[in-house]
């Protein structure tokens, strides 16, 4: 006879399998059950932005990847960025590369700032986003029916994928990580396969892997946790093994083609992957050349698909001794030396599509050819993956081979290959620097027709919704709100005869 905990598992569970079969779940794979995820969960239902905006940003990206379009947006640096891109972008990028050289001990991306920073300041851009939705429909209420024709509604509610950096530890750190952004109203978030404590930007060298196996328990306990909290949350799955020098560990036989060795003891520097090897063992002994060709062509065809000891059993098998060492090359830390390649890349990526939403590669350079490269891999075996771009400020755009109308193309050629996510990390960083940097040097000047001309004209022209900076802050709303909680009409409203907004008259902005 079921008692009161047995029915509220069974109710659960039932609840989580009914969810688990909405068409957001099809490519999906989970390595738990329904009544796993609901033995975990607490007694009440917790529900928190993230699980309005998570789906809203998942159905706005499935949308672009069908038709080859694309939500392309820039990481915001505070709430005036986040909440003036809200009028033009339908998805908003937090990045922990700007938080890292933003906080209390400013440093590069080593993702060695504490692990709540980006959670921290994406709840403090999603209350921004429901207080300005808050406000506006105060003022759409004191609208006639015409002025709120003339007016279109914003949707400030704009979903916003995070920074996790590399999860900040194990199981339990991700899990503990992800808890805290669906907390913080977040839509998704992306983790990378580098190794946590050895992080670095993407753009930097000397980046260090953790071994697949590990990166994919990132992701279920990612997933995890957001079923335990009944949320959608976007997973973004993100691999550095283009560029990367290292390996953690050589535990999962999905590395083990591009690991690097010694294949002979006296020239310890050559070092090859254990397919070069095979190639130099078959090159060194077979002597007729077409022999030597169809071996090669056997050897290539499967090596990559093998553990070490598969291709040792493998090239035994052919008639030919694979002599490779890696231990012989491994790191004073002890991690195995790696090379970077497109296939590794695709390899990895179609492991992390089992559990992720969306593949973001990080690459060098902008480079078309390279991400036709990835998507074709990605998508000869899951044709509805969809992808995501790092349109990188590390970048030198100018110096990346393509002339102007290539570059202005650059975003939809990437949107027809299925990237319907494309980012630039650090944008908010840079507008930022840029224009401290005109005004700091123009108002030096003791003119203050530099701040007329550089800003405040400027605010006019472009219909800045900041001209009026007490109004874009909610002086009307919280007028409502005294006038409501007061007993007495004292006509003390802020937004009043004396507010020097006044003076900028009745333009809409």
């Amino acid at each position: 006879m079921e008692d009161s905990d047995d029915i509220r598992i069974r109710q659960e569970t039932e609840n989580i399998e009914n969810w688990w079969t909405d068409e957001r779940f099809n490519d999906t794979n989970r390595n738990y059950t329904a009544r796993d995820v609901a033995v975990i969960r607490p007694s009440i239902s917790l529900t928190t932005p993230s699980h309005y905006l998570s789906r809203k940003l998942y159905f706005t990206l499935r949308r672009n990847f069908k038709k080859g379009a694309v939500s392309n947006t820039f990481g915001a640096l505070d709430n005036i960025q986040a909440i003036t891109m809200s009028k033009y972008l339908t998805s908003i990028y937090v990045s922990g590369w700007q938080l890292s050289s933003n906080c209390d001990e400013p440093g590069p991306d080593f993702a060695d700032y504490p692990s709540i920073t980006v959670p921290e300041h994406v709840n403090k851009l999603v209350n921004a986003q429901i207080f300005h939705d808050r406000k506006q429909n105060e003022e759409r209420s004191r609208m006639s029916a015409q002025e709120r024709k003339d007016t279109p509604r914003i949707d400030y509610l704009t979903p916003i994928i995070a920074d996790a950096d590399a999860g900040f530890g194990g199981v339990t750190s991700v899990m503990k990580l992800t808890k805290a952004f669906i907390e913080a109203g977040v839509s998704g978030i992306h983790i990378e396969d580098q190794k946590a404590g050895a992080k670095k930007c993407g753009h930097l060298g000397g980046k260090v892997l953790v071994n697949t196996k590990e990166q994919m328990q990132r992701l279920y306990a990612a997933r995890l946790q957001a079923d335990v909290m009944g949320c959608d949350l976007v997973i973004v799955a993100r691999t550095d093994s283009y560029s990367a020098a290292f390996l953690d560990t050589n535990i999962d036989p999905l590395d083990h083609p591009y690991i690097l060795g010694v294949v002979d003891e006296e020239y310890p520097d050559n070092l090859m992957t254990f397919p070069e090897a095979g190639e130099k063992a078959i090159a060194e002994t077979f002597v007729n050349e077409s022999r030597i060709n169809k071996m090669l062509k056997v050897w290539n065809a499967n090596c990559t698909n093998m553990s070490l000891k598969e291709a040792r059993e493998f090239a035994k098998e052919l008639g030919f001794e694979l002599k490779f060492d890696w231990e012989a090359c491994r790191s004073d830390e002890g991690y195995y030396k790696i090379k970077g390649t497109l296939d590794y890349c695709v390899k990895r990526g179609r492991k992390f599509a089992e559990v992720a939403d969306l593949l973001w590669m990080e690459t060098p350079k902008p480079d078309l050819k390279l991400a036709k490269g990835f998507a074709d891999g990605i998508h000869a075996v899951k044709p509805d993956q969809m992808l995501a771009y790092n349109l990188s400020p590390s970048f030198n755009w100018d110096a990346s081979g393509m002339n102007e109308e290539e570059i202005a193309a650059f975003i939809p050629s990437l949107g027809k290959m299925g990237y319907c996510w494309q980012f630039i990390t650090l944008a908010g960083f840079h507008l930022n620097a840029l224009m401290c940097e005109i005004f700091s040097r123009e108002i030096g000047t003791q003119n203050m027709m530099r701040y007329v001309e550089l800003i405040q004209r400027a605010e006019r022209r472009e219909n800045v919704a900041q001209l009026k900076h007490q109004k874009w802050s909610g002086v009307d709303l919280r007028d409502k709100e005294v006038e409501l909680s007061s007993p007495f009409n004292v006509g003390t409203k802020a937004n009043q005869d004396g507010c020097t907004e006044s003076q900028f008259g009745n333009a809409k902005l």
